[in-house]
């Protein structure tokens, strides 16, 4: 391996580590972003490792809570939420962000029913309502 190889699998190593280890940076950069899909197909061809055992490896332990609500993701290839049910969405078109959406008749479809999504790859249950609102704007 070149210094520039043994350079490069340090700096992919350490930021997969950041990812793993703290929950803020494994919420967004982890397991259904491009980041991490890249971080890891980079270091298992500088390791020779199979990419599923880097993933797992790389994977968030932390757990980060948006708003008091745990958002568990779900790959579609693992399942399918129920049909006309109201998820968060993450695919190729909904790149950084993630939409609300609804699986019906093996599509996913915009909450207006209107428009198909193409490209989703993962799916989460919609967080819980917030606390009632006790006065006062901030």
């Amino acid at each position: 391996m070149s210094q520039n190889e043994t350079s490069a699998l340090k700096a992919i190593g350490a930021v997969l580590l950041r990812i793993r280890n703290h929950a803020i940076t494994g919420y967004y950069n982890g397991p259904f972003s491009e980041t991490f899909a890249l971080l890891t197909q980079a270091y298992a061809e500088l390791t020779g490792k199979p990419i599923a055992e880097i993933e797992e490896v790389a994977r968030p332990r932390g757990q980060f809570h948006a708003a008091s609500s745990l958002i568990e993701w779900h790959y579609v290839k693992d399942g399918l939420p129920d049909d006309d049910i109201t998820v968060l969405v993450a695919g190729d078109a909904t790149a950084n962000d993630v939409s609300a959406a609804f699986h019906s008749d093996g599509q996913w479809k915009t909450m207006d029913g209107a428009h198909v999504m193409l490209g989703i790859y993962a799916w989460a249950d919609m967080p819980s309502e917030p606390p009632p609102h006790k006065g006062g704007a901030s």
